[in-house]
């Protein structure tokens, strides 16, 4: 501390939503998205750079390597420089401490070029991270849900600081469901507990004419605290769930984010999704190489849908393990696994929105049980693209491209 110290530098492109789009990138590539249904050139990077050494020379490295710039807007009277994240790693490559510059990210002119992007583009599904400001997040949310109501919108939390601008938001753009805006949010333990803190602060779970009702329908009742007490004995994972709160924190927040996918590091992923036919869970064959370990669902309550048909809404929970491949790795990057992860799974869901018109594993219905097989198989192959990132001394591998 206090002097300088030998060791080796590198440098690279990244930032949260470079990651996730090179990683959406390499997966649509992949044999594993492979179809003829999907334009594989059909992801965009949008961001902001300042009018300096750093953002040309990041345009030209992406121009020289035929990648798609058009997203990518110069700021000439920015007063911010273009943003950098500069971190220092162990001899395991594990993070020690970082610095990121993100100011240029936050500053309003990003609303109205992702906008202007959005408009153009008409996605799938767009991938926000917390790097932009609550206010351009806000509005942006505004703009899918007045003129892109199909799009799936996923917030990437970034970190746990930054995961409370979600929750800052306009709340005419963070609705309960079956309104909600957000489809998915693919937080840490950290970022969900940001998460829930900063909800709570907002009191958006004292709304007792649309949170409350919701969450009594899910059914997280005695018997299900019962029922997940028991379970707990046998799966580890669950203990430390109950004992650290993560469990309760995403049934509290299903309503308004009702796709959690919980990243759990060496232990795995824990999905707690919010679903409108908890019934049809027990009879899904677990034949796929791909199962989850466990799947537990909640009773839920009986309602009518809007074909006047009689199904129950309920909470579901399946653990995905790290997968054996991904065990004893040599460590040489940490900094790109969970982009990885994400970006392959963006990937994936743009497979899945192609080839099941206007449905995704996103939605809270099963409507066929290739459907559900498809979301195990895609988020077992998404831990397997982080695993090959934390291999690489990229931040995102170009291996996630070979996946098969």
């Amino acid at each position: 501390m206090n002097d300088s110290n030998p060791g080796q530098t590198r440098s690279s492109m990244g930032g949260v939503g470079y990651n996730v789009s090179l990683a959406c990138k390499y997966g649509l590539e992949s044999p594993s998205c492979s179809s003829e249904n999907i334009d594989r050139s059909s992801y965009r990077f949008v961001s902001v750079v300042a009018n300096d050494f750093a953002g040309r020379s990041l345009l030209k490295h992406l121009d020289s390597n035929k990648v798609d710039t058009s997203g990518i807007k110069i700021i000439k009277d920015s007063k911010n420089s273009t943003a950098q994240y500069s971190s220092i790693h162990n001899t395991n490559g594990e993070l020690l401490v970082a610095c990121a510059d993100m100011a240029i990210i936050e500053e309003d002119f990003i609303t109205e070029h992702t906008v202007t992007q959005l408009a153009r583009a008409k996605p799938d599904c767009i991938v926000l991270d917390c790097n932009i400001s609550s206010s351009a997040m806000s509005n942006i949310l505004q703009y899918i849900r007045n003129n892109l109501e199909k799009t799936k919108v996923i917030i990437e939390p970034t970190s746990a600081p930054k995961a409370a601008r979600l929750s800052h938001v306009n709340s005419k753009n963070l609705k309960v469901f079956p309104n909600n805006i957000i489809s998915l949010v693919s937080p840490t333990v950290a970022e969900l507990n940001t998460f829930h803190s900063s909800f709570s602060n907002r009191e958006l779970f004292d709304d007792y004419d649309e949170w409350f009702p919701l969450l009594d329908t899910l059914g997280v009742d005695s018997l299900f605290r019962e029922k997940l007490n028991k379970q707990a004995q046998q799966y580890e994972v669950l203990r430390e769930g109950l004992k650290r709160g993560f469990l309760q924190q995403s049934f509290q927040l299903l309503p308004y984010l009702p796709n959690i996918l919980l990243k759990l590091g060496p232990s795995g992923l824990l999905y707690i999704g919010l679903s409108t036919s908890i019934g049809d869970y027990s009879s899904i064959p677990t034949t796929s190489d791909y199962c989850p370990e466990f799947t537990i669902t909640t009773n839920g309550k009986e309602f009518i849908d809007s074909d006047g048909k009689s199904k129950k809404m309920g909470i579901v929970i399946q653990y995905f393990p790290i997968p054996e491949v991904n065990k004893n790795l040599k460590v040489k990057n940490v900094t790109g696994a969970g982009d990885s992860l994400l970006g392959y799974l963006t990937a994936r869901l743009s497979l899945s929105s192609k080839n099941i018109v206007g449905k995704a594993w996103l939605e809270p219905e099963i409507n066929r049980i290739e459907d559900e097989w498809f979301k195990w198989e895609s988020i077992y192959k998404a831990q397997i693209s982080s695993g090959l990132s934390l291999q690489s001394n990229e931040a995102i591998s170009p291996e996630i491209a070979k996946i098969k």
